[in-house]
């Protein structure tokens, strides 16, 4: 961190804003172009979900579990191979330089996410539960 903010910390686009607290998220997704979690290891990483629902791409490694049914490579964002930093700071620089696609991208994430609602989770638990019985 301390490297990325010694190289980084004067941009105008590369903001440094620490931890935040879950009532001040839906402003820091406002605040951002696009979602990125590189994580090593997500057994999920449910900022992938509020990043779509905000309306953003999405950019991920392979090790978040969300990234298999969450983003389509190109559609909504890029899944890149975890601790492969070229390919990380090459779809970065993509979205950079390509505004209008990455609106588009955040366009195609909310109709992604639009089906992952707790009615639907219920009504594919009933129809599971359903052919168990």
């Amino acid at each position: 961190e301390e490297k990325l903010k010694n190289e980084f910390g004067t941009s105008n686009c590369i903001h440094f804003a620490g931890f935040q607290n879950q009532e001040s998220m839906p402003l820091m997704y406002a605040a951002t172009d696009c979602a990125v979690l590189p994580s090593k290891n997500e057994t999920w990483g449910l900022c992938l979900n509020e990043g779509m629902a905000a309306g953003k791409a999405v950019i991920a490694s392979d090790c978040c579990g969300a990234v298999y049914d969450l983003v389509e490579q190109g559609r909504n964002g890029y899944v890149f191979p975890a601790n492969n930093f070229d390919v990380l700071k090459e779809r970065i620089e993509y979205l950079v330089a390509n505004p209008e696609r990455v609106k588009q991208m955040g366009l195609e994430s909310k109709k992604i996410i639009a089906d992952y609602s707790f009615e639907n989770d219920c009504v594919a638990i009933e129809k599971i539960v359903q052919e168990i019985a």
